[in-house]
């Protein structure tokens, strides 16, 4: 629904939001372990410039949280319902997340 044209790092940002598992419960392993696996994202893409990684998930998830409050504050079928039914609140778990933890995952990501 929300397909754009936008660089690259976007589209790298959302999928290791989503498939590196960057999320609070520890079924997904600690921060260390999440590094190593955007590590390993990295790797298979090709993307030697890992620096902006941390900063550029935290935007994706920002602009989701954005999206979903002001859609669904303002009434939009379908973000409506999602607002009431808190999806938004996950994704604000996960940002808070990425904020604590930045630095360990960084940490991880750059000596894999």
């Amino acid at each position: 629904d929300f397909a754009a044209p936008a660089p690259r790092i976007w589209d790298l940002a959302y999928a290791l939001w989503r498939f590196a598992q960057l999320y609070p419960d520890e079924r997904y392993g600690t921060p260390t372990e999440q590094g190593r696996r955007i590590a390993l994202f990295c790797a298979t893409y090709e993307l030697d410039d890992r620096s902006e990684l941390p900063s550029t998930v935290e935007k994706r998830q920002m602009v989701l949280y954005n999206t979903l409050s002001h859609w669904g504050q303002a009434g939009v079928p379908g973000f409506a319902e999602m607002w009431r039914d808190g999806h938004a609140d996950p994704v604000l778990r996960d940002v808070e997340y990425l904020r604590r933890y930045r630095a360990d995952i960084q940490t991880a990501l750059n000596r894999a």
